[in-house]
């Protein structure tokens, strides 16, 4: 909130937002977008949504920010008007015909006129959900506009900007006009975020001990010390974990208690009731379905799913250490073997990894140039052909494949 009211001091214009998915993004950037509201300083927002019709594409997103911002500035009604009559087809041309018709005349004008008052404005316009706006090439040429509008033509406006950190939007991000004008904010372990995570926990099930139709049946301690550590960990500083469990324990045809066992155990309700995490299953059943190497992408994850220590398929046996679910999926949680070894032990070349993991970026993977980092549950979800479906890891694949890696490396001369 110190970048939005730093308006004497001001060097940046842009403020990117950026995390994996189901970090909070649309959380903190509603957040932020009701506070500045408060304060008076929000002129429009728009949050794009990958599954609603309206909110998917570029083709709403100037015609919404130009309508609200003929609210927050009622003077720049008439010459916005103007411009609709003199161009009526102004609203199917490009979003840079569009920001330079409807945004930078009318606002030019207004800010220079007598009467202009521009130092009152609210100046704060929110863009949410970038990358679920449909078209890599239309994200990057919505950036690139809004850019040059603020630059350029020296704008009176601040925008903060929420994606995931796909790769063309890194990229524009790095080019020299964003690069200038834009402090990114990461929304990952940096920021520490298990202590929002755990107020969250709290707050609610304090609520459901509180108001939930069989609060008389739930104990007081619940749940136990060990079981929100449990689901800390599971969270691995991703508030979408948290708030799915949350929604599931909180059903009110259900005890609680119980609710909360099966999350921890990850074994189907009694009388298949329901799957506790579909929310986070269709979401990770989205991320997947735009791999372009999706075959190639889990390979890859196969072979992160093994048991844990330092791995090397010239050493490994599998009849010394069986692989199951409960020895894999800790795996995600934690940093795992450098890159480079998986290349190796994978037959592939080096940059292999970080080209066909490229599309699952939104997903931690790969954290850096080093090491394959994913979300806990992704693990749960891979592992579990019920929930992942086509994208299901198989137990005798992971054998099988490192079977195969075993024997190719054994050819191998001695060096």
């Amino acid at each position: 909130m110190a970048w939005i009211g730093d308006d004497l001091e001001r060097k940046s214009f842009i403020l990117w937002l950026y995390g994996p998915a189901g970090a909070g993004k649309s959380a903190l950037a509603q957040t932020i977008a009701e506070i500045c509201q408060e304060k008076g300083v929000l002129a429009a927002s728009f949050f794009f949504s990958r599954t609603a019709e309206r909110r998917n594409t570029y083709k709403h997103l100037i015609a919404t920010i130009v309508y609200q911002l003929t609210l927050s500035i009622p003077p720049l009604r008439p010459p916005i008007d103007d411009m609709m009559e003199i161009n009526p087809s102004i609203m199917t041309r490009s979003t840079e015909a569009q920001i330079q018709s409807l945004l930078i005349e009318p606002l030019t004008a207004l800010s220079i006129a007598p009467q202009g008052h521009a130092d009152s404005w609210p100046r704060m316009i929110i863009v949410d959900g970038l990358d679920e706006c449909q078209g890599q090439e239309v994200q990057v040429n919505i950036l690139k506009a809004m850019s040059a509008a603020l630059v350029k033509k020296g704008l009176p406006l601040v925008l903060p900007i929420a994606s995931r950190a796909e790769w063309h939007i890194t990229h524009a991000f790095n080019g020299a006009i964003l690069r200038s004008l834009t402090p990114p904010l990461a929304l990952d372990n940096t920021y520490k975020p298990d202590d929002d995570i755990r107020l969250l926990l709290r707050d609610s099930f304090n609520e459901i001990k509180q108001s939930h139709p069989l609060r008389e049946y739930i104990s007081k301690d619940w749940p136990k010390k060990e079981d929100m550590q449990a689901l800390m960990n599971k969270s691995s500083g991703q508030f979408i974990y948290a708030a799915t469990v949350v929604r599931y324990v909180t059903s009110l045809r259900h005890q609680p208690p119980e609710r909360l066992e099966v999350v921890l155990k990850l074994t189907p309700p009694p009388n298949n009731s329901g799957n506790p995490f579909a929310q986070l299953d269709a979401l990770y059943m989205t991320v997947f379905s735009s791999v372009v190497e999706i075959e190639a992408a889990l390979r890859i994850l196969r072979f992160c799913l093994t048991p844990e220590n330092d791995f090397d398929v010239a050493q490994y046996d599998p009849a010394d250490k069986p692989a199951t679910p409960s020895s894999l999926w800790p795996l995600l949680r934690k940093e795992r073997r450098p890159l480079h070894t998986l290349e190796r032990n994978l037959m592939l070349r080096p940059g292999d990894i970080q080209l066909y993991l490229c599309d699952l970026v939104s997903l931690g993977s790969p954290e850096d140039k080093r090491r394959v980092f994913l979300h806990a549950s992704l693990g749960d979800f891979l592992l579990d052909g019920r929930r992942s479906g086509q994208y299901h890891v198989n137990i005798s694949e992971i054998h099988a494949d490192g079977g195969e890696c075993c024997l190719h490396h054994l050819a191998k001369p001695s060096a």
